[in-house]
């Protein structure tokens, strides 16, 4: 063997070594680039997933806040008719029954030498003729409040309060659930 053979072996063996590490090296490539992708679409999947978990979540509080929120609005809007319904009945109680009322109310007071009222505005003249007609002494005191209808009660500095608004907001807790009952029909 010569020189020129010996040349040529190595060569040839220099050459297939080459082209098995080539070989090799493609094949690693490759298997790096599979693995690469399904790490990949393994941490694209783990993505979406937790995307849309979190979509799902922002969801319900979003319509957890909304149902809250009408329900809210729902019961704001029941508690204004509640008071437009105890207005309107103060009013048309005050209308029908007021003289009535006063009477009664005169009654139920303690027994007294004279008695210190204030009147509504613009029922001065009611409660004077309903207080007349009892025959208590009373002496009417300038009226400055706002009521609507009954009358105040002042003994030294200490005011009782006989308005009809006063008589209704002590009654109404007791009868508020059949009236809601009645109102929305729950």
């Amino acid at each position: 063997m010569a020189l020129a053979d010996i040349l040529q072996k190595i060569e040839e063996n220099i050459q297939a070594e080459k082209k098995n590490i080539l070989d090799e090296a493609l094949k690693q490539k490759e298997k790096i680039i599979e693995e690469a992708k399904t790490k990949a679409q393994i941490e694209k999947d783990k993505i979406i997933k937790s995307a849309q978990q979190k979509a799902q979540q922002e969801k319900r509080g979003i319509l957890s806040d909304m149902r809250l929120e009408a329900k809210n609005k729902i019961l704001e809007i029941k508690s204004q008719l509640l008071q437009e319904f105890y207005a309107n009945f103060i009013d048309a109680l005050i209308k029908k029954e007021h003289h009535k009322i006063i009477k009664d109310l005169i009654k139920s007071l303690p027994s007294k030498k004279i008695y210190e009222i204030i009147p509504p505005k613009g029922k001065e003249t009611e409660v004077q003729n309903a207080f007349k007609e009892s025959s208590l002494n009373f002496k009417l005191l300038e009226s400055t409040d706002k009521k609507k209808g009954g009358f105040i009660l002042v003994d030294g500095k200490i005011r009782y309060d006989y308005s009809i608004e006063n008589l209704i907001e002590k009654t109404k807790y007791k009868i508020e659930t059949q009236i809601i009952k009645a109102l929305f029909k729950e």
